[in-house]
C-alpha cells in the first residue's frame, strides 16, 4: 500500500491511476521497491516523472510476462 501511495503522490498526472493500481498488486515487491527508489531520486517535473514511472512499471511487468492493462468487457447492445 505504501508503494501505491508513493506512486499516486509523486507521479500521478491524472491519467495513470489505473496503471499504478494494477502495478501495485501484480509485479513482485522487489521490482516495485526498485522502481519506487528510482522515482524518488528522480529530479523531474510531474509529467516526465509519470511517464518514466509508467515505462519502468511496464518494462518490469513485461520481463515477468505480465500485461498492465485493463481488459474491459464489451458493452452488450442487445436488450
Amino acid at each position: 500500500m505504501e508503494i501505491l501511495q508513493c506512486l499516486l503522490n509523486t507521479c500521478n498526472d491524472g491519467r495513470r491511476k489505473s496503471l499504478f493500481s494494477l502495478a501495485a498488486i501484480l509485479p513482485p515487491l522487489n521490482d516495485l521497491r526498485r522502481t519506487q527508489t528510482a522515482l524518488i531520486q528522480m529530479d523531474a517535473a510531474l509529467p516526465q516523472r509519470a511517464q518514466k514511472a509508467a515505462q519502468m512499471l511496464h518494462e518490469s511487468a513485461r520481463i515477468r510476462g505480465v500485461a498492465l492493462r485493463l481488459r474491459k468487457k464489451p458493452v452488450d447492445a442487445s436488450p
